[in-house]
């Protein structure tokens, strides 16, 4: 349960209570702001390699080459907006159109790299120290002993030290230091046998040196893969993490991946270009995310999505606190990530469920003025499909407002009514379950026996989806259950994570927006009572047989049961068989089975009580229940539904409830 205060926890239980319910809508995802990109610049400027940087003055830095002359611009927009003019280019230098070039840099220093364009191999760069606003001279890296440099990243530490990545015709990536004013020698990767071929970096940095390498393997699999050059972060100085699988093509799926573009910014934002040479051939940028609490060795990405443009070259991104930048050599996008809407007084209706597996909502708002005629423009631009909705139950007390930050919902549709002189906006919400279940594997997902745990499997599924998740709590046998585990191609997020969660005595639930694993236990603190300080409406209270009564748990080579006696010998047994060839001990297949024994006879007393909506309850909760008219004294039960009800709208009765579905302890 969340935390109130005592003011708060004194008006929810009072019998004559001022409801006060905040909603408020933003452009997210849990925990990750989504924002949708609009293209504010379209220019006649040739298709090449481009770059582009945001110094810690808000300017916006971009280069590019032109694929005709070879000659190098570079252009400076100040406090960059829709208006700004992104049409103005300064030459700096002549440069190789075949290699991408890079912009980086840490505060108000700015790097500029890339490829001589006489030899096509040695590195040049020029660097400013006052936010891209004058430049330094021409001056040399290094001229490696390999012929045909292609691609180069690069960025600076917190320290200063600048790490140049570099990829010629041998396909190897090579690294060189700067520490200072003097550049070390280049040293090639140890991972030179597991990429062949070399279609592009990109490094942002972190607590280490983090890349993005795009290519194929071995047996010709076009490849994106994550690495690290350590900094002392999560990988010890100047050593290389392994390479870890981001996404991948078969050999023979006409599928290449290139031009990879990483940024650091609120988290790891990453665009890349998927190219395929069939029928209907396309080149196509992609990007994804990491969750912002995930490190870039726990490589945690979501599933790649497309963005609409055709690109031979990818699509560059920078951004600060306010807004991601994405740029290409003739185009600039702007998308928000700062972009919060107040609905709170505009509310009439609010009909909202939280539940194990499934949940939603129905927003009602007035829009007797047309204030919501324009959805995704001007003043309500954050309101459209894929914003997020969170709704903050709350109470009028002594202090003022005050609300709890409840349950997070996701636009789905948006419903214009029209009646006699008035009009109404009603939100169609989903929630947390509903991304879930829109992630569709896009192949087939193997873990070994003994190699992963339940918990880093859930946490790889999650981020898939865009989520991380968060433990209340968990049993050991979260991390140290080790299972062979399948998802197939185009099995959904929910199915699957309902399948390997029965694994465990644990249970997954959405608090707020965040996927939770919490671990049930009959010794559970009571959370709150009903019945006495807080007043019990109505309720309904059943006892019922159980679905199982009898469990019997078959490993690899041993047998667990577990039987619920007392209902047993009411109405016979009633049994379950599970078989799990990953059981390979007696303790652990006993576990299993006393684990769903008590699933299944939480289920044997069930009920609803309707109550003043209490602003911190949560799923799964412990509460007691008072209600003698039922004869329950201090019973003990959890939350497994809160359905709250709100209305104060013209011509409905007011309301402010929550119907709380129980389940026995």
């Amino acid at each position: 349960m969340r935390t109130l205060s005592s003011t708060l926890l004194s008006a929810q239980r009072s019998t004559t209570f001022h409801p006060y319910l905040k909603v408020e809508l933003d452009e997210a995802l849990p925990g990750v702001a989504h924002p949708v990109f609009s293209q504010i610049y379209s220019g006649s400027e040739p298709a090449s390699h481009h770059a582009v940087h945001m110094p810690s003055d808000g300017s916006l830095i971009r280069a590019r080459v032109d694929s005709s002359d070879e000659k190098l611009y570079v252009q400076r927009v100040v406090n960059p907006s829709e208006t700004s003019d992104y049409s103005q280019w300064t030459f700096m230098n002549t440069a190789a159109k075949e290699a991408n070039i890079c912009l980086c840099g840490q505060g108000s220093q700015v790097l500029l790299i890339y490829v001589d364009d006489v030899n096509n191999k040695t590195m040049r760069y020029r660097e400013s120290t006052d936010n891209g606003a004058t430049w330094s001279s021409e001056k040399t890296v290094v001229t490696p002993a390999n012929d045909g440099v292609l691609w180069v990243a690069a960025d600076v530490s917190l320290s200063g030290r600048v790490a140049l990545f570099y990829g010629a015709d041998d396909e190897v990536i090579y690294i060189i230091v700067r520490t200072g004013s003097s550049w070390g020698n280049p040293l090639p990767w140890p991972h030179s046998n597991d990429v062949t071929v070399l279609r592009g970096i990109s490094c942002a940095f972190g607590s280490d040196w983090n890349l993005v390498v795009c290519g194929d393997g071995p047996t010709s699999k076009s490849k994106v893969w994550t690495v690290i050059y350590g900094d002392g972060g999560d990988v010890a100085s100047d050593s290389w993490s392994s390479l870890i699988e981001l996404t991948l093509a078969e050999s023979n799926a006409g599928v290449q991946f290139s031009h990879p573009f990483l940024a650091n910014i609120d988290t790891f934002r990453l665009f890349f270009l998927e190219k395929f040479t069939g029928t209907a051939s396309y080149q196509r940028p992609f990007w994804s995310f990491t969750p912002p609490s995930a490190t870039y060795l726990d490589s945690q990405w979501r599933e790649p999505v497309p963005f609409n443009l055709a690109s031979s070259y990818g699509v560059a991104v920078a951004g600060n606190a306010n807004n991601l930048w994405l740029s290409t050599s003739s185009r600039v996008w702007r998308g928000p990530l700062v972009s919060t809407l107040d609905l709170t007084e505009d509310v009439l209706e609010a009909n909202a469920l939280e539940a194990p597996t499934n949940g939603g909502a129905t927003i009602v708002l007035r829009n007797d003025d047309g204030r919501y005629n324009s959805p995704g423009s001007g003043s309500v631009a954050a309101l459209r499909k894929g914003s997020r909705v969170r709704i903050s139950p709350g109470y009028i007390t002594s202090q003022g407002v005050e609300t709890s930050l409840g349950p997070s919902f996701w636009v789905q549709g948006l419903e214009h009514r029209s009646f006699g002189g008035g009009a109404q906006l009603v939100l169609h919400l989903e929630d947390g379950w509903s991304l879930l279940q829109r992630w569709r594997a896009r192949r087939q997902y193997n873990w070994d026996l003994g190699t992963t745990s339940v918990k880093d499997i859930v946490a790889f599924i999650l981020a898939r989806t865009g989520l991380e998740v968060s433990i209340i709590s968990s049993s050991t046998t979260l991390t140290d259950h080790l299972p062979a585990f399948t998802i197939h191609p185009n099995s959904n997020g929910a199915g699957s994570l309902g399948r390997l969660m029965e694994t465990v005595p644990d249970t997954l639930l959405f608090r707020g927006d965040t996927p939770s694993i919490k671990y049930l236990q009959d010794s559970d603190p009571v959370d709150y009572s009903y019945g006495t300080d807080h007043p019990v409406f109505k309720g309904s209270y059943l006892s019922a047989a159980a679905r199982y009564n009898r469990i019997q748990t078959y490993g690899n080579g041993v047998l667990a049961e577990a039987f619920g006696w007392s209902d047993l010998d009411l109405v016979t047994d009633r049994l379950l068989q599970i078989h799990d060839l990953n059981l390979d001990t007696q303790a652990k297949a006993q576990e299993r089975s006393d684990s769903l024994l008590e699933v299944e006879e939480r289920r044997l007393l069930t009920g609803i009580i309707e109550v003043p909506v209490n602003c911190g309850q949560e799923l799964y909760d412990l509460i007691e229940v008072t209600d003698s008219r039922a004869g329950l004294v201090a019973a003990k039960r959890r939350i497994v539904g809160i359905h709250l009800l709100y209305s104060r709208g013209p011509g409905k009765k007011p309301q402010y409830t929550q119907t709380l579905s129980l389940v026995g302890v």
